[in-house]
């Protein structure tokens, strides 16, 4: 057992359960399923007469493994795993919990280290851990615990590299201090979320050309102020209605997409009567009335579940400074460790899900509640947040926009 660590973490995540059978997205689907190295020794020397061989012929090891928690794989039957039937996994079922792979076992529990403390949290894309993190109207609360579990079957642990050489006194100075003052502004009811957004990316912006002084006071003075006002830069409705989808089409067009998101997807086409004649003034003109009509009488009672998204996505996703996995993979499309990509990386999944949500609350009218608002937001977080390519693509198209850095992603953020 390893030596247990301080640990944070939101109030809900001890209540997550598996639903199993009855999960409108099961995770034995439509994902590679990888095995680690220890797991898949056992699956060698496994001596039950059914599933011994199956073990040994169904996973196999992957040869392009960067580390040992991906060391090998289970072979996929049409896009499903063949352990899943029944909605059960028959090796946990048959064998015990102790026989899943570390991935499987922790899944959607995400685990990350900052500075000698652990920090835990659910994947959105796991509907269950939807409807926990997104549901309460009242603000997320995050506990801390010393922690006295078996830590020996974490699985994949993001790691934040306070060490960064770019980066040297500057924000990595104090970053618990960092994340929760981003927290606590992303969850200052006294200002309308799209304000909470276009401060969040001042702070980016300072942090990234200053870092902090001590206490982190600077920042502290920006969200003070009484009416913090940030400029926002404008584009016309039909760009940015334009820009949005090709948002989406560079996902949809390159990897595996998911049968539930793709609903989602055509039901908003559908919102906006989107026929191939439709031109971009006609379909943005739609999406604005979808705005402030339907869309608004939702977001008026349910506000709290895109606060809670954008919470779930700082503190899962070791923002602002990224994990050292998700670093890696910007660095192989030419960009840099940055504050400010980051910063760009979460407007754009988040103007994705509220421009779909729209469409979906015009295509549903009165009956668009909080059902619909769940499935749109985990199909979306399952789609665009575990895609290894799409940040890249994303900053890329961005870019070629003319839409670089924090400040002008303002044009893309509704008031």
């Amino acid at each position: 057992m390893l030596t247990p660590s301080p640990r944070l973490q939101p109030s809900y995540y001890e209540a997550f359960r598996c639903v199993g059978s009855v999960c409108e997205d099961t995770c034995c689907r439509g994902w590679r399923v990888s095995v680690d190295k220890e797991t898949f020794q056992k699956y060698q020397t496994c001596s039950h007469a059914n599933l011994g061989p199956k073990l040994r012929t169904l996973v196999n090891i992957n040869p392009a493994s960067e580390n040992d928690n991906a060391h090998a794989e289970i072979e996929l039957d049409r896009g499903a795993c063949p352990f899943h039937a029944d909605g059960l996994c028959e090796i946990q079922a048959t064998l015990g919990g102790e026989m899943l792979s570390k991935n499987c076992a922790t899944y959607p529990r995400v685990m990350a280290t900052v500075e000698g403390r652990l920090e835990r949290s659910l994947d959105l894309s796991c509907p269950e851990a939807a409807r926990l993190a997104l549901t309460n109207s009242q603000p997320i609360e995050f506990a801390e615990s010393s922690g006295d579990e078996d830590e020996s079957r974490l699985g994949s642990i993001g790691i934040l590299d306070t060490a960064n050489s770019k980066y040297p006194d500057k924000p990595f100075r104090y970053v618990h201090e960092v994340r929760s003052l981003m927290i606590s502004l992303l969850q200052n009811r006294g200002y309308p979320l799209s304000q909470r957004i276009l401060v969040l990316g001042r702070l980016c912006d300072k942090l990234e050309t200053e870092g902090t002084d001590d206490g982190c006071t600077n920042l502290r003075a920006i969200i003070r102020q009484p009416a913090p006002v940030v400029p926002r830069l404008s584009m016309p409705a039909p760009g940015r209605f334009e820009t949005v989808v090709e948002l989406i089409l560079a996902r949809i067009g390159s990897d595996s997409t998911s049968r539930r998101f793709l609903d989602c997807y055509q039901s908003f086409m559908a919102g906006l009567h989107w026929t191939k004649d439709s031109t971009m003034e006609e379909l943005a003109a739609r999406l604005d009335a979808a705005f402030a009509g339907p869309y608004a009488v939702f977001l008026a009672q349910h506000q709290h579940m895109l606060e809670h998204y954008l919470v779930s996505y700082v503190f899962r996703s070791l923002f602002p400074f990224g994990s050292q996995s998700l670093n890696r993979k910007l660095a192989e499309y030419r960009f840099a460790h940055s504050i400010s990509r980051h910063y760009q990386l979460m407007v754009v999944d988040f103007v994705v899900i509220e421009t779909l949500l729209a469409g979906l609350a015009a295509f549903h009218g009165a009956r668009f509640g909080v059902p619909e608002a769940l499935k749109l937001i985990q199909s979306a977080t399952k789609t665009f947040e575990h895609s290894l390519s799409y940040p890249g693509k994303a900053l890329d198209l961005l870019i070629e926009k003319g839409i670089d850095g924090c400040a002008s992603m303002s044009m893309l953020i509704r008031d």
